[in-house]
């Protein structure tokens, strides 16, 4: 049963550890939606992945991630360094193309 929806922009917001809460969500986290404290692609402010991908890890999580961006400089560059991230930080990444191209399993 999932019904946790951690987004990074909001967690950096109201959590004080991002890692520990998504930890504490555990069974709970029906996907995670990837964005950076400024809403631009992930690596272009100041939060750190590496604990949140560490922790995903250990909780086995098998859920999908998606990601968003504001399209700084540009739409193609905001998209480029999303996927650079995503392939940085997750070492298992299966395209799903039965459902979608662009939907990503971790």
């Amino acid at each position: 049963m999932s019904n946790c929806y951690p987004t990074c922009f909001t967690c950096n917001i109201e959590e004080t550890d991002l890692a520990y809460a998504i930890r504490a969500g555990g069974d709970f986290v029906g996907y995670l939606h990837f964005v950076d404290s400024n809403r631009q692609a992930v690596g272009r402010s100041h939060l750190d992945y590496e604990p949140i991908v560490a922790v995903l890890q250990d909780i086995q999580y098998a859920g999908y991630a998606s990601a968003e961006s504001l399209p700084i400089p540009d739409s193609d560059e905001s998209a480029r360094q999303t996927i650079e991230s995503f392939q940085k930080y997750f070492r298992y990444i299966e395209e799903r193309p039965e459902n979608n191209d662009d939907v990503t399993q971790l």
